[in-house]
């Protein structure tokens, strides 16, 4: 059931209108993790650098462009232990991520079992996206002006008043397009994940004012 608002205030009324339209994904992006640990900072950084050259050279492989293929976080962080209540140095920790565009849906997958046969160790935020977005957006916000006008056409025939035709003022009060995301540690032994990416919902609300008389 819609939420509704009314309210009538010197001959005019408002009301709040919602739309949603649901949009296929044509697109995706994945982040993919490499982390490695060596006692000394370097051997850390040169073992997490040749796993993610051969982690990047395989999506090159699969056809993915370098230029879709960026990294986002690089870090290197001392790691402790706890022994007896005393703190124990244990080593490096080094973690690269890229964040991976993938422009073919039924890749992504493949991306994703070749990146962790090649020593990804944590695959994050596979987040679909569907590239001619404005336009599901602006047909959210026709739905939602449709059912702000049904809503105040309501109320004006129990008030029992002539609302006019053209509202006062439309504002546009939220407009979301939320984007599903899914997270995956990576197994011992590469298999084959199965990606479904639904669909994408686009949601509008608007609060519109119609005068009456």
């Amino acid at each position: 059931m819609h939420n509704m608002e009314g309210k009538k205030k010197q001959g005019s009324l408002t009301v709040v209108g919602t739309g949603m339209v649901k949009g296929a994904p044509d697109a995706a992006s994945i982040d993919l993790e490499v982390r490695t640990e060596a006692m000394q900072a370097e051997k850390a950084q040169e073992e997490n650098a040749v796993v993610m050259s051969r982690v990047i050279q395989s999506l090159l492989q699969l056809g993915i462009p370098r230029h879709q293929i960026q990294t986002t976080a690089y870090r290197m962080n001392p790691q402790y232990d706890y022994v007896d209540g005393e703190q124990v140095f244990r080593g490096y920790e080094v973690v690269h991520v890229v964040t991976v565009q993938i422009n073919q849906l039924n890749q992504v997958g493949q991306v994703i079992e070749t990146a962790v046969g090649q020593g990804v160790t944590r695959v994050s935020d596979i987040r679909f996206t569907v590239t001619n977005s404005d336009a599901y957006e602006a047909r959210a916000l026709q739905v939602a002006l449709q059912d702000a006008q049904m809503k105040a056409q309501a109320l004006a025939a129990t008030m029992q008043v002539n609302l006019n035709a053209a509202p006062s003022q439309v504002r546009e009060t939220s407009a979301v397009s939320p984007e599903p995301y899914q997270t995956y540690m990576a197994a011992e032994k590469s298999t084959a994940v199965p990606i479904e990416p639904g669909q994408i919902e686009f949601r509008a609300s608007v609060t519109v004012t119609y005068d009456y008389n």
